[in-house]
């Protein structure tokens, strides 16, 4: 799956950009220790330190922004949980609606029903990218043609 292999692509750079920080401390501890011991030259000490504390600064900032990513990443698809989710309220609220509201809803995700010989079936559907409902506000539209239930079927079968 596409977004298996950016997630996992993030991931990876995310704990190498971590251990590269973990290294990044380890050198600057083991510098202060070399400085406090006479092993490092006050005129080398602040030209190291700014140069560890410049890579620390830029693998903080890159943490962050790769735990942005893996965070749109994540946003942007669907998972299995809320198909399912998704599924048994659909479900649910078909067995409820009227046959009119059934087939605008059923139409709206573009439901493609294909019967095989050994008797199953297979059903397909779109998931839009907009409610469908807002065609429901429209008197002309509203298969109840009366004014109080307008906007009712959307309501009832996309809540």
């Amino acid at each position: 799956m596409a977004q298996d292999v950016t997630e996992q692509a993030i991931v990876e750079s995310l704990m190498q950009v971590e251990q590269r920080l973990e290294a990044n401390r380890t050198a600057e501890s083991k510098l202060i220790d070399l400085y406090t011991r006479g092993g490092v030259s006050p005129d080398v000490f602040p030209r190291n330190k700014g140069t560890l504390k410049a890579e620390r600064t830029w693998c903080e900032e890159e943490i962050e922004r790769l735990h942005q990513q893996v965070g749109g990443v994540r946003d942007k698809f669907v998972t299995l949980e809320q198909v399912n989710a998704l599924r048994r309220r659909l479900g649910e609220k078909l067995v409820k609606a009227t046959p009119e509201n059934r087939r605008f809803v059923l139409e709206a995700l573009e439901t493609q029903v294909v019967s095989r010989a050994d008797g199953s079936l297979n059903v397909t559907l779109a998931m839009p990218e907009t409610a469908p409902g807002t065609v429901l506000t429209d008197p002309r539209n509203c298969p109840h043609k009366i004014p109080e239930a307008i906007g009712k079927c959307s309501k009832e079968l996309l809540s």
